[in-house]
């Protein structure tokens, strides 16, 4: 029995935040276009406008083979906004913790002297 990686049991609506512009971003840096990406997988031109547009979404095997034309993983295809978003959150949260700090230092300043 041949090995499946875990992303073939994805379902497409658990794949939050996709952004068919990340198809338009990946293929535009490889200079490829509408036509050439479909003819690498099989579909028609206006199948890859309706990805890029959000028309439609693209199937799991085809978001596989996009993410390995492109040379990046699916994790990173797919998830380049939340990404983004984790990063902010991060940013975010160590702000709040010196912040915090700070705060407990100057209530306790008087300790000090």
């Amino acid at each position: 029995m041949k090995s499946r990686s875990w992303y073939t049991f994805l379902d497409v609506r658990e794949v939050k935040m996709f952004d068919g512009k990340n198809i338009r971003k990946w293929r535009t840096k490889l200079k490829l276009t509408q036509e050439e990406l479909a003819i690498k997988l099989h579909v028609d031109r206006t199948i890859i406008s309706k990805w890029e547009n959000n028309v439609i979404i693209p199937s799991i095997e085809n978001l596989q083979l996009m993410s390995k034309i492109f040379g990046i993983s699916l994790d990173k295809f797919l998830n380049e906004k939340n990404i983004k978003f984790k990063s902010v959150i991060n940013i975010i949260i160590v702000i709040l913790m010196v912040m915090f700090i700070v705060i407990i230092i100057v209530q306790n300043l008087h300790l000090l002297f």
